[in-house]
């Protein structure tokens, strides 16, 4: 199982534009093959700030929507935002878990919960 988000800080005048891409693009990952789950979040703390989030049952159907004219969207709309995103991908084999976070892979298994 791979879980990856992707956290935005958007300039506030560009957020509807954001969600108005963001959301279908949610619900049309969600029917992908190999999708378990895709989400669109945003802070209930933090003005502007969004994060998409997709948990996916292999790495082969990862990289397929990777792949895809969707994820281009996506691509487009981190592009907006004010400051670099924060993109961390979070691999969930049987056995252990390893993180990849902006792209620097950590040798730390995280706890499987």
């Amino acid at each position: 199982m791979i879980h990856s988000m992707v956290r935005m800080v958007l300039p506030g005048d560009r957020l509807s534009e954001a969600v108005g891409i963001l959301g279908p693009m949610a619900e049309r990952t969600r029917t992908e093959r190999g999708c378990l789950g895709c989400h669109l979040y945003r802070d209930a703390l933090e003005e502007a700030v969004l994060a998409f989030v997709e948990t996916w049952a292999s790495e082969a159907d990862l990289e397929r929507h990777l792949r895809s004219q969707d994820y281009r969207q996506l691509l487009l709309v981190m592009e907006l935002a004010r400051v670099p995103p924060e993109v961390t991908t979070t691999f969930r084999p049987a056995s252990a878990a390893w993180r990849i976070s902006g792209g620097a892979f950590l040798k730390r298994p995280l706890p499987l919960r």
